[in-house]
Parts: C-alpha cells; sequence; structure tokens
C-alpha cells in the first residue's frame, strides 16, 4: 500500500484539471455508487492497478520459519484454467477447531499474514492473489477480487464446514475478508486497516476531490465497510488500525462512510465516539468492536494488533463496543 500511496501523490497535480471536468460529470451521482465503466479499459486504470495488485513471489525463508510451527500443505485452485496457489498452516498437534482464512496486502505472498505470535491451534489458509506467491496471474479489479473471495471461500466450505470460520483480512485483504460477513458458516471477520480507497485520500483531500481521483485511477472503491455494514447476519466483527500515521485509519474511513450522521463533530475522538454510538444502535446484527491504536504507522498495524490480543481469534460472547486501552 505505500507503493498505492507514493502513485496517487505522484498523479495529483495531473489530476487537479482533470478532476474539475470529472466532477462536473458525477456531481448528481455522488451519493451513488462510482461508475466502473469510466475508467476500467484506459491506460491510467491499469496503471493504477498495477500497483494496487502488485505482487511478490513466495518468500521461501519465511516459510521455512512457519514449518516449525506448522505443518505446510500446498494447494491449488483452477480459475478460469489459471491456477491459484496457496498454503494450508496446520498445527503439529493436529488439535484444532477453528479454521481461519487469510486475506493479505498488496505486494506480499498471503502466507505472510501469519506471525510468530499467531495462535498455532488454529489451521489456517492462506491463498495468494493471482499474480501473488505462486498464483499464476490474472488482471484482476474490484469484481475479480470479489470472485477471488467466492472461490476461496467455497473452497474452504467444502473442506472445512464441519469447523468453526474465521475470516482474516489485512490492508488489500480487508476486502475480501469484509465479503466472509454474510457468508454462512463464518462466525467471525477480523480487519486490519481494510482498504477503503476513497476513504483512504479523504485523510488527503476533499470528498470530492477524493471520489474524482478513485474514479479517474481505479473506477471503484473497494470499499470494505460498505461490505460489513450492508451485512445481513449475525457476525462477530472487530476493526483496527493506526491512527493518523496510518494512510487506511479508521478515523479517515469511517468518517468518510458515517459522514452524514457527522455534522457537530471537529475532531477525530469526536466523531469516533459518534460513530460508535451509531453502530451500538443501528447494526445489532453485528458485534462489531472498533479499535485505533495511538502513534502507528500502516505497516506496523497488523503485527501489532495480531502481538497484542492473544485471543483476537477466540469466539466469544458478546462484548463492549470500545475497549478502554485504545482510542
Amino acid at each position: 500500500m505505500k507503493k498505492l500511496l507514493c502513485f496517487t501523490f505522484s498523479f495529483s497535480i495531473l489530476s487537479s484539471y482533470m478532476c474539475n471536468s470529472v466532477k462536473q460529470n458525477i456531481h448528481q451521482k455522488q451519493s451513488s455508487e462510482i461508475n466502473v465503466s469510466n475508467s476500467k479499459n484506459s491506460m491510467l486504470n491499469r496503471m493504477a492497478n498495477y500497483f494496487l495488485f502488485f505482487g511478490t513471489k513466495d518468500d521461501k525463508k519465511y516459510l521455512k520459519n512457519l514449518s516449525k510451527k506448522f505443518k505446510i500443505e500446498e494447494l491449488n485452485i483452477d480459475w478460469n484454467s489459471k491456477k491459484i496457489h496457496g498454503y494450508i498452516l496446520k498445527p503439529k498437534s493436529n488439535v484444532y477447531d477453528k479454521v481461519c482464512i487469510c486475506f493479505g496486502s498488496d505486494m506480499l505472498p498471503c502466507h505472510k499474514m501469519i506471525t510468530e505470535d499467531i495462535d498455532d491451534l488454529i489451521l489456517y489458509i492462506c491463498i495468494d492473489y493471482p499474480g501473488f506467491g505462486k498464483s499464476e496471474y490474472i488482471y484482476m479489479n474490484e469484481q475479480k477480487l470479489t470472485e477471488f473471495a467466492d472461490i476461496v471461500y467455497n473452497y474452504v466450505y467444502n473442506n472445512y464446514k464441519d469447523y468453526n470460520l474465521i475470516a482474516f483480512g489485512f490492508s488489500l485483504g480487508g476486502f475480501p475478508a469484509s465479503l466472509m460477513c454474510n457468508k454462512k458458516k463464518i462466525e467471525k471477520v477480523i480487519l486490519i486497516s481494510p482498504i477503503y480507497l476513497t476513504g483512504m485520500l479523504n485523510g488527503l483531500f476533499s470528498e470530492s476531490v477524493s471520489k474524482c481521483l478513485v474514479n479517474m485511477l481505479w473506477g471503484y472503491e473497494l470499499n470494505s465497510l460498505k461490505n460489513i455494514f450492508e451485512c445481513k447476519k449475525n457476525c462477530d466483527v472487530s476493526l483496527y488500525s493506526g491512527d493518523t500515521k496510518d494512510f487506511l485509519s479508521l478515523y479517515y474511513t469511517l468518517s468518510l462512510y458515517f459522514r452524514s450522521y457527522l455534522k457537530n463533530e471537529k475532531d477525530n475522538e469526536q466523531k469516533l465516539k459518534k460513530i460508535k454510538s451509531i453502530v451500538s444502535e443501528n447494526y445489532k446484527n453485528l458485534n462489531l468492536n472498533i479499535f485505533i491504536y495511538k502513534n502507528c504507522w500502516h505497516h506496523q498495524i497488523h503485527p501489532l494488533v495480531v502481538k497484542k490480543n492473544k485471543d483476537l481469534f477466540s469466539l466469544k460472547e458478546r462484548t463492549t463496543i470500545s475497549n478502554p486501552n485504545v482510542a
């Protein structure tokens, strides 16, 4: 995501002129979904997609370290005649009652979601996006990422439906993981700095300019929050991020998503307090917890959350909407 942010900055000057005309066209539709067809075939859009879905190959040294804690099995799934590759990390004890589906960030292979602090009494399934790890390349966008999420869920459901299923997503992985909220066997979803492109840019630009840039560069928002708050079934959801040092901070993304409710709140703390109140009142089907860590930038947040929350993947009874130890 760091490359993504730098890329966005590099286009900001060029975009300022183009945004004026684009804003005229989308002014009447600002409360609607972004029109995907505007830019999906443009060269600019393909460049933006490349930076968003830029994947690296397997980290064999990292896998070797994981093998000290887990038995590692490879898996392959066919998707439109392409091979989608991943790993199953089984506890060496062979004792587990939960299966966690991992969705990783951009650039990194999915098994990098598993840190040394992760619970080794859970089976983890890490399947790489096309072009990441050993997965063959397919041109990706929001529609393809949604299809990818369905393929991964179907594989897990068909093979592990007798277990408690958890979804875990960081950054880019927040979008496919958030789609799991509506899957019938998923009991818990954990999102760390989940992606929402317009919300991300809202920390830098006005809402109208943010929408304009996202429409021009990608033509879709990857709105993880929309997937959560449109969920129709009961689900435990935990949201984590850093503060303003994190370019996908919940300060930015939640504030944009709930902007119509935030008329009088001026600072981030007031907005977050109001949002927590709205969530507790209006989303009774979600056991939703919101955590923002102070002085934490984007690539610090994932390992920090796992380290500070040893019981992160456990399934519990309903808890409070906030945690007194964080914002």
